[in-house]
């Protein structure tokens, strides 16, 4: 809002950025547009998996799935405010590829067990 201002204004325009986002900058009104991001992964089990993985790692994500989202298009969504530093959302951007990973080698294996 009208109380934020350069550090914090740069500290959030770095984390948007380092979380592939595009910041936008408006004249009318100090603020954000958006404070989220959504990570989709269009396989709800995947998503599920990696969730707990994360959340496991200490990064705090929602999980938003059927029926908030259709079966399929479960994604997670995080939160950037404007104390977050660009190392705390490479860390959490770095994390959540991780989990995903070992998510998916969950998937596999379960599905070749099923």
């Amino acid at each position: 809002g009208r109380k934020c201002g350069g550090e914090s204004v740069e500290s959030a325009w770095e984390v948007c950025e380092a979380l592939g986002q595009i910041p936008v900058k408006t004249k009318d009104n100090p603020g954000f547009i958006l404070n989220y991001f959504l990570v989709p992964f269009n396989n709800d089990r995947l998503a599920r998996l990696t969730s707990r993985r994360v959340a496991e790692s200490g990064v705090f994500v929602n999980l938003v799935e059927y029926p908030a989202v259709p079966v399929d298009e479960a994604r997670l969504s995080l939160q950037a405010m404007a104390t977050h530093e660009v190392a705390q959302a490479e860390e959490a951007v770095r994390t959540i590829i991780e989990s995903r990973k070992l998510a998916a080698e969950d998937v596999k294996a379960w599905r070749a067990n099923a």
